[in-house]
């Protein structure tokens, strides 16, 4: 599995080199994570903001995707998260919605890494 994140690429061969990648901020405490096997797709985007998270899950070239849905965090239900995608300066605005606990991510990651599918651990919603 090949994680692709703010700071480099790192190939990842076993579920200890997950938590080891998965935990690294920049100094804002925040992270882009792309996952994907040795093809390119499918591949799975993981933003990270200090505890929280927001996956992305494409399963094919020219796929919209499926987007998490959230519930399970304190964050206000009709308001949005700042994320950061590309460098640490680039903002994205993501609603709470589809935001999850870092710890629902980082299971997710690690069911991608064991089943090469879109994780079952999380709810997604089909765009």
């Amino acid at each position: 599995m090949i994680i692709e994140h703010f700071e480099g690429k790192n190939e990842c061969n076993s579920l200890e080199n997950i938590d080891d990648i998965l935990t690294r901020r920049t100094h804002k405490g925040v992270n882009e994570f792309i996952i994907h096997g040795e093809q390119e797709f499918p591949y799975m985007v993981v933003l990270v903001n200090d505890n929280y998270a927001y996956l992305h899950f494409y399963k094919e070239d020219d796929d919209p995707g499926f987007r998490s849905i959230g519930g399970d965090t304190d964050l206000e239900k009709d308001g949005d998260s700042i994320f950061y995608t590309n460098t640490d300066n680039e903002e994205v605005s993501i609603e709470n919605v589809s935001v999850v606990p870092f710890s629902n991510a980082l299971m997710a990651v690690k069911q991608f890494f064991e089943t090469s599918d879109m994780p079952k651990c999380i709810e997604w919603d089909e765009l």
